[in-house]
């Protein structure tokens, strides 16, 4: 079987979209002109589309995949499913890499890479609380609980959040190959996070990109914070919350003006391992 799928595969709020801009400015875009609509390009993959191989003889089963016990036994089929068809394919996902009742989300033998991104837990909670329109402390209730739950982006189907250091860690336990990106570096050194993003497509997945040095600063204009949200403020963005814009601030360390010190020490207490591991101090 083909390893068609590659994942983009992120907790809610650390810089994935911006991420999947970028790839599709340099994979899809003519003359590297970025729009939204490029966006479509790399999609969720929980979505009833990738779930019709049920109908029409097993409707109940379709018509249940609304609940983690129904959708968890059909993640892996879908994805062996699609791996029978045409050429390699991105996928964004928000769910956690784990098993729900012995199902696993993804495994590598339908993978063929993952990119994973990473963001400072402190500011993902301002984010994603803006994002809700919910209450800090309760956000980082949120992201403490091993059970946490959402759901795709049209509210279709459940996605399991985990912790968000059990997140990180599940996915890099997938024996695949994989780009990690913090999104702190990302803001520092938008170039050379590019630079091996493009490696790593070329070298890992079997893409063939070639890019020069004034095509890499386009690439940057198109798809920099700033300009994703002039985008947004002039022409909307499809997967905003009616709560915020969706590209509201994008800078780092925004925790240190707005938490709390109590709000600071308990996300640190929780996640005090993956922080250090991942230079979060």
């Amino acid at each position: 079987m083909k390893k068609n799928i590659i994942w983009v595969a992120s907790y809610p709020k650390s810089g994935s979209t911006w991420i999947r801009s970028i790839i599709v400015n340099i994979l899809y875009s003519k003359n590297y002109n970025f729009n939204f609509e490029l966006l479509r390009n790399i999609i969720e993959f929980d979505i009833p589309k990738n779930y019709n191989f049920l109908l029409p003889k097993n409707i109940n089963e379709f018509n249940n995949l609304n609940k983690i016990e129904t959708l968890s036994k059909f993640w892996i089929k879908a994805q062996s499913n699609y791996n029978l068809l045409g050429d390699k394919k991105i996928f964004k996902t928000h769910s956690a890499n784990i098993s729900f009742q012995g199902n696993h989300y993804t495994i590598p033998e339908t993978t063929r890479g993952l990119i994973y991104v990473l963001r400072d837990p402190r500011d993902v909670v301002i984010s994603y609380a803006k994002h809700l329109n919910k209450k800090i402390d309760d956000v980082i209730f949120l992201l403490a609980q091993e059970n946490a739950t959402t759901y795709s982006a049209k509210g279709d189907y459940p996605i399991i959040l985990s912790r968000w250091d059990y997140h990180i860690k599940s996915w890099l336990n997938l024996k695949v190959p994989k780009f990690i990106i913090k999104y702190e570096h990302l803001l520092e050194n938008t170039s050379g996070v590019i630079k091996q993003l493009i490696s790593f497509l070329n070298t890992s997945l079997g893409y063939k990109i070639d890019i020069d040095d004034d095509t890499l600063n386009e690439i940057i204009n198109q798809t920099s914070f700033d300009s994703l949200r002039y985008k947004e403020i002039n022409g909307g963005f499809p997967e905003a919350t009616k709560n915020t814009l969706f590209f509201r601030e994008g800078l780092k360390n925004q925790w240190k003006k707005e938490l709390s010190l109590a709000q600071q020490k308990k996300i640190q207490n929780l996640f005090k391992n993956a922080m250090n591991h991942f230079d979060y101090n």
